[in-house]
């Protein structure tokens, strides 16, 4: 009759011992996942993860504790517990899992406690990322990713603003107040703006009031014979995949600029971005119309005295969390050179201000008309804007000869 009374702490003791493990893997991958918005940040402003120690990141969240750094390398990184029974997370796209560092494991399925609510921009998108990295480990990459998505890894993912998501890579961004900054990519820093435009700056953009493409291939052609190229530029002057010097070209301010371009149709379409080794952004941009009719519209509609204006407001609010920014001046300029049927040419000035810098940046822009193609330099930098817009406008206008289909 003894015996049962003996099996029975026996028994209780091999269930007691499973739950126990279960618990201390929940803690020790609660270690690791508190500490992958500083690892991001990290990775954010130094390019990647090599060189990262507990130490460093360390200064994004001092409460992070409990794991080490097995690996980081400028791509990656492996983050252990140090806790048993042992956690660890290889990569920005993996899961947290069980065992060391270079062991395969089991993935932990939990439910961590909240962070603090997310306030500013960049927190918002900072503590995204851990809902953003379980997504992609869960669904192996980030297309189809959304915030009901997100949500359901981090209820707290709010005002967030996913641009684009694919197998390898996103851009997500936030604006709260004046600040609106992006993150375009696992790998890419937090940064001030919108996420880097894609799109065609003419004729083929895909938001509200904007005309459609309809590839024509020898418009199409056209359009990009026309463009700019590395030989016209002096030595060290390499593409510039951001596309900066168009950021903005094409802006929108609700309730004072947002011109009508629905009924519009664009037969070809080309771009092309340069940073040169003095460090300006420069660029070019043709789109050829499907007639002389929606050529003269998009002229009407778009390049009206409110454009610099709103362009100016854009750029002004296009800042890093913490300086402040002011409007030296808007102006349209003569346009140096007779080219095309119709040419027209804008400056503007924002004086950037922080604690340790100021800056002032001028940005520039020159139009023109050739037939039903419309052509526009644009140029920005520090300082200056380089002062070529107008002789940019002419090697493209030569190109530009004879007109489309002529």
């Amino acid at each position: 009759m003894g015996r049962p009374f003996i099996l029975l702490p026996l028994l209780l003791a091999a269930v007691a011992v499973p739950a126990a493990d279960a618990a201390g893997v929940l803690t020790s991958a609660r270690h690791v996942r508190y500490a992958i918005p500083a690892v991001e940040a990290y990775a954010a402003d130094h390019h990647g993860y090599k060189g990262m120690t507990l130490a460093k990141i360390r200064k994004w969240d001092k409460s992070i504790a409990q794991i080490r750094i097995r690996t980081a390398t400028k791509r990656t990184y492996c983050i252990e517990s140090t806790t048993r029974p042992f956690a660890h997370k290889a990569g920005p796209g993996a899961a947290i899992r069980t065992g060391h560092c270079g062991k395969r494991g089991t993935a932990v399925d939990f439910d961590p406690a909240p962070l603090p609510p997310p306030t500013t921009a960049e927190q918002k998108i900072r503590y995204a990322i851990p809902a953003m990295e379980a997504y992609a480990a869960d669904h192996n990459g980030y297309a189809g990713m959304t915030i009901a998505a997100l949500r359901k890894y981090d209820v707290t993912v709010a005002d967030l603003t996913i641009v684009r998501a694919t197998r390898a890579t996103y851009c997500v961004e936030n604006r709260t107040g004046a600040d609106q900054l992006h993150k375009d990519g696992p790998g890419a820093p937090i940064t001030f703006g919108p996420c880097p435009t894609t799109r065609r700056l003419m004729g083929g953009l895909k938001v509200p009031g904007e005309g459609t493409l309809k590839p024509d291939p020898e418009d199409m052609g056209f359009a990009r014979r026309a463009q700019l190229t590395p030989k016209d530029f002096p030595p060290g002057t390499r593409r510039d995949p951001k596309r900066y010097a168009g950021v903005f070209l094409l802006p929108r301010c609700a309730g004072f600029y947002e011109p009508d371009r629905t009924d519009l149709v664009a037969t070809g379409s080309a771009e092309a971005y340069f940073r040169s080794p003095y460090g300006s952004y420069v660029g070019s941009a043709v789109t050829v119309w499907r007639n002389r009719h929606d050529s003269d519209a998009y002229w009407a509609r778009v390049l009206t005295p409110r454009y610099p204006t709103c362009l100016a407001r854009n750029l002004a609010a296009w800042h890093k969390p913490g300086v402040r920014t002011r409007v030296l001046y808007v102006k349209r300029v003569p346009a140096r050179y007779t080219l095309g049927e119709r040419r027209t040419a804008y400056e503007i000035a924002i004086h950037y201000t922080s604690r340790t810098r100021s800056e002032v940046y001028v940005r520039a822009a020159f139009f023109f008309e050739n037939d039903r193609a419309i052509g526009v330099t644009m140029a920005g930098g520090v300082g200056d804007a380089c002062g070529c817009t107008a002789n940019l406008a002419g090697l493209v206008y030569a190109r530009m000869r004879p007109t489309p289909g002529g």
